[in-house]
């Protein structure tokens, strides 16, 4: 699994364990998303980015890809893509 590093950041495809982290890492392979839920039931599945407090997780931008939805725990930030926007949540 190669990885970029650019300090203070360290690019890779799949997650780094812990003891790996020296730096900030951003990944993807998960296709994180979000489910959104409106006033009436009615529910929206989109990507997102989010950010942790070690890595942030790179959406997947493409027609077939799925979406691995995300548990954000207190601190992370999460910004969803819808259309044309990218938006936190």
């Amino acid at each position: 699994d190669p990885t970029l590093i650019i300090p203070p950041f360290i690019f890779s495809h799949h997650p780094l364990a812990a003891e790996q982290l020296s730096h900030y890492n951003f990944y993807g392979h998960l296709h994180p998303g979000v489910i959104l839920e409106g006033f009436g039931g009615q529910q929206l599945r989109l990507p997102c980015f989010h950010f942790g407090e070690k890595q942030a997780i790179l959406p997947a931008f493409g027609a077939f890809t799925g979406l691995a939805i995300q548990n954000s725990k207190l601190g992370d930030r999460v910004f969803v893509i819808a259309e044309e926007e990218v938006l936190e949540v």
